[in-house]
Formats: structure tokens, C-alpha cells, sequence
């Protein structure tokens, strides 16, 4: 089966929390695939500023989803 553009979603999403930028994501992927079964592939969560004290201040999260067709 060959995949087509509107069968991948793929995000980039800034925030305070992990748990915070999952949820966002999957709200987003709802929002691109409406009533569509989907699942996300690839899921990265990495911290992307600190403080001088060490302490993250903000993640970055990337998430690849796609329309699940099984």
C-alpha cells in the first residue's frame, strides 16, 4: 500500500512539560485526522532551554502520526 501525504501528520510542539506537550499533541492529531483511526509512529521529547542553574525550563516534543488503515 503506498502512503499518501494526507495519511502522515507530523508535528513540532514547544512547552513547559512532557505530559503537556503529548496532550497537545494528540489534540492536534485528532484536529488533522477527524474521525480517522491514527497512531502515533515517532514520538521525541527533549529539553531545548535551561537555566544557568541547570533546571529545564522548556521541551521541544516532535511527533509523526499516521492514519492506521488495519
Amino acid at each position: 500500500m503506498s502512503a499518501t501525504a494526507d495519511e502522515y501528520f507530523e508535528v513540532t510542539l514547544r512547552g513547559f512539560s512532557p505530559r503537556e506537550l503529548r496532550a497537545t499533541a494528540e489534540r492536534e492529531c485528532r484536529k488533522h485526522f477527524g474521525e480517522c483511526a491514527w497512531r502515533i509512529d515517532e514520538q521525541t521529547c527533549v529539553p531545548c532551554m535551561g537555566s544557568l542553574g541547570g533546571h529545564v525550563r522548556l521541551f521541544e516534543a516532535r511527533v509523526v502520526a499516521s492514519a492506521d488503515h488495519e
